[in-house]
């Protein structure tokens, strides 16, 4: 028994410095990260001293076959019963391993949005923009597609600028060369393109690439901003109108009713 209880020791031994060394070469030292690993290590402690038990109960003369086959059983029916326990203790574990992300990301998952505050056995916190506690089953962000915004480094932005069919001939083919000049003059914006990309039903679409050079989300809005400023201070001084959604219906009159007037 003596030599039973020093290897279930040093094995949990082993179990805890493998997962600090793990922390420590992932760079996930945090304490979030800290309490998952708390929890891995009471897990694999609980089924280690679980098969030293087993062991010593053989040694000692019990049908430990026997036993485990009525464990079989009972473990079936406590199983089923945790079915959805099990499956998110599981997938704690994918995510503390997988790492699609770690306490202090932005992730989206479905309609839920918010800032990772804490990864547990059972569920993962995230906290939301307006301020509440969102909880989620782990489960839920394993089967579901996260996005990610912790590796963003720059934000693809489209957008249209319509003017009216009514537009003089040789301004339509200046209009991205202004629209550039706008895009250019905005800090921390990099212009991709602008072109003339559909007729539509109140005028002339023009398509407008470009990318912020900051993931911030409020420089994005801040450059955003300054652009469309730019793009309406150019077409103001080439007297270029943007396009306003319009439907002209025409109506005939029948051969009837003109009889009658």
């Amino acid at each position: 028994m003596v030599v039973t209880y020093r290897a279930v020791t040093v094995l949990q031994v082993a179990a805890d410095y493998g997962l600090r060394r793990l922390l420590s070469a992932q760079g996930r030292e945090g304490e979030a990260q800290r309490g998952t690993a708390r929890s891995l290590s009471y897990l694999v402690g609980g089924l280690l001293w679980l098969v030293a038990a087993l062991f010593v109960m053989s040694n000692l003369g019990f049908n430990v076959s026997s036993m485990l086959a009525g464990l079989g059983i009972g473990g079936v029916a406590v199983a089923l019963a945790a079915q959805a326990v099990l499956g998110d203790l599981f997938s704690a574990l994918a995510i503390y391993l997988d790492r699609p992300f770690v306490a202090g990301d932005f992730i989206v998952v479905g309609d839920k949005q918010g800032t990772v505050e804490h990864i547990g056995i059972k569920t993962t916190r995230l906290r939301a923009l307006s301020g509440e506690m969102i909880i989620v089953a782990n489960s839920k962000l394993t089967s579901s597609e996260i996005q990610n915004f912790r590796l963003l480094r720059e934000r693809r932005i489209a957008f249209a600028v319509r003017v009216p069919y009514g537009t003089p001939a040789e301004q339509v083919p200046r209009i991205p060369a202004l629209v550039k000049a706008a895009v250019a003059a905005a800090p921390k914006a990099r212009f991709d393109r602008a072109h003339l990309s559909a007729f539509g039903e109140a005028g002339f679409v023009f398509e407008v690439v470009y990318y912020v050079t900051d993931p911030d989300y409020g420089v994005y809005m801040d450059v955003n901003q300054a652009i469309h400023l730019g793009i309406l201070e150019a077409f103001r001084k080439e007297k270029i109108s943007f396009a306003v959604p319009a439907r002209v219906v025409h109506q005939a009159a029948s051969a009837g009713a003109s009889a009658l007037w």
